[in-house]
């Protein structure tokens, strides 16, 4: 299941209408006589379709099916499709296609319906070009993958606000998987502890990984109700900016290296010997005595010792130490 099936909105349903198909013919001229043309209620040449359409004999108990409601900025072909696919369950009449394919339309296509002259639809073929071509310069453009990858989170912008602004930008494009998504998702966030939760725990849906980063905006939110600041997933010090955290945390390590006054004597006797620690952690224990393994070391080149001092040409040789 893509992104965008699960994402594109539930719409205004047209409900499970208790009505027969005479009634929606009835229907379909009170459009064209609101929307358009003013005449008399009882003069059936106000409608679009040609006689034959308009006076199709109806399934007995029909009921109109739910189908979401066209809203002006969507593809007139994805609904037309949609539509069809849904009818295609009840009838193939064309006759009924055309008489119960206004009752989708939202207020928009109403009125382009009830201005269409008089006896012009034939089919449903007819009526559905007529809409395609009126409304296709209206679709919203949809966006590529691609888009979603130059989605950055700004350096002082909240998780929230960069969540709502993500959301938006993935109701546009079209047929993104999970993992694409949440791999742009996640590439676009600031080095944080969200950030790194993400790579670790690696979400398999979006929803999960919304609701994980869900969690991390609301912590921050409560976070800064209570008059601090939550950068990016992590909390630095109360009242201090990134960069004035990056400069206290340099300050705090130069600290730990050079010894800080005031410590004990045990302490700095500690401090002196971890200088002296070996490389490695845990050694394999000796079974020799001392002058055998300094012979081994010794035949196999690995002691060093230190160069014999030159002497000195000028150096008083009579004068010794008592």
């Amino acid at each position: 299941m893509t992104i965008k099936s699960r994402l594109d909105p539930a719409g205004e349903p047209t409900g499970q209408r208790d009505v027969t198909l005479q009634e929606l013919s009835r229907k379909v001229s009170a459009m064209a006589r609101r929307y358009g043309r003013n005449v008399s209620s009882d003069d059936e040449s106000d409608s679009p379709f040609v006689e034959s359409i308009a006076r199709t004999q109806f399934p007995d108990r029909f009921r109109m099916p739910t189908i979401e409601q066209y809203k002006e900025n969507r593809d007139p072909k994805e609904h037309v499709r949609r539509f069809r696919n849904i009818m295609a369950q009840y009838s193939s009449n064309d006759g009924l296609l055309c008489l119960t394919f206004p009752q989708t339309f939202g207020d928009l296509a109403s009125r382009w319906f009830g201005r269409l002259p008089p006896g012009t639809i034939s089919s449903f073929s007819n009526l559905s070009k007529a809409f395609i071509r009126q409304f296709m310069g209206s679709v919203q453009r949809r966006k590529s993958l691609s888009h979603l990858s130059n989605l950055k989170q700004e350096h002082n912008e909240s998780i929230k606000k960069y969540l709502a602004r993500f959301g938006k930008e993935v109701a546009q494009i079209e047929d993104a998987s999970d993992v694409a998504v949440i791999a742009a998702f996640t590439n676009g966030l600031q080095s944080g502890r969200l950030s790194f939760d993400l790579r670790r725990d690696r979400p398999k849906t979006y929803e999960e990984m919304m609701e994980i980063a869900g969690d991390y905006a609301l912590a921050e939110e409560e976070e800064v109700a209570q008059g601090g600041s939550y950068v990016h997933g992590h909390k630095p010090n109360l009242k201090t900016d990134h960069k004035d955290d990056k400069k206290m945390q340099s300050r705090d390590r130069q600290k730990d290296e050079k010894g800080q006054k005031g410590y004990s004597r045990e302490s700095r006797g500690n401090t002196r010997a971890n200088k002296f620690r070996g490389r490695y952690n845990h050694y394999t224990p000796l079974n020799g005595d001392q002058e055998e393994i300094l012979s081994v070391v010794e035949d196999k080149g690995l002691a060093k010792y230190p160069r014999q001092q030159s002497a000195n040409a000028r150096r008083d040789t009579t004068k010794t130490l008592p």
